[in-house]
């Protein structure tokens, strides 16, 4: 059985180009679907397991990044806001940690403020300052990504019906 050689120039056929892009796709919004769930369960952990404790802040701090625009090519500083803080889990455990937080939080905090921060009980490591959560974020990640799955499922067997179409059309 010979095969054909593809001809210099000739265009992709459409079942190939939109197999590509579902797999991509669909690989990528993947990703961010594991991710939203993996924060769901995180959330559900703080509400089953967590438990919560007072604290300090420590320090607060603001990171910059400098970058360029690359449409005006002028230069671009993006600000991250950091609060360090310290609690004493139930065990008699003293926790340091740090986490960014919106500007809005950051100008109304102050060194050696007191806080509430909770925490994992099996785990006091994995702990947040207390109205942190982020549940709308989580599940609008997990909708996203679950969304991208079906239009890169979409995609995929668009790409193979079209690519059995032109397989039957040149039988």
């Amino acid at each position: 059985m010979q095969r054909r050689a593809r001809r210099t120039g000739e265009p992709k056929s459409a079942g190939k180009v939109l197999l590509a892009f579902g797999v991509v796709w669909g690989g990528l919004s993947l990703i961010f679907l594991l991710l939203g769930i993996r924060s769901i369960q995180s959330e559900r952990q703080y509400g089953t397991e967590g438990a919560t404790a007072p604290g300090v802040i420590t320090a607060k701090w603001v990171a910059e990044k400098r970058g360029l625009d690359r449409e005006t090519k002028r230069e671009t500083i993006s600000k991250t806001y950091y609060l360090q803080y310290q609690f004493t889990a139930s065990e008699g455990r003293r926790v340091s940690a740090e986490t960014s937080v919106s500007k809005e939080r950051w100008d109304s905090a102050r060194e050696q403020e007191a806080v509430r921060v909770q925490y994992l009980r099996h785990d006091a490591v994995r702990n947040r300052l207390a109205g942190e959560a982020g549940t709308t974020r989580a599940w609008i990640l997990a909708g996203l990504g679950a969304v991208g799955v079906l239009i890169g499922l979409g995609a995929i067997v668009a790409g193979v019906g079209r690519k059995r179409a032109g397989v039957a059309a040149r039988a």
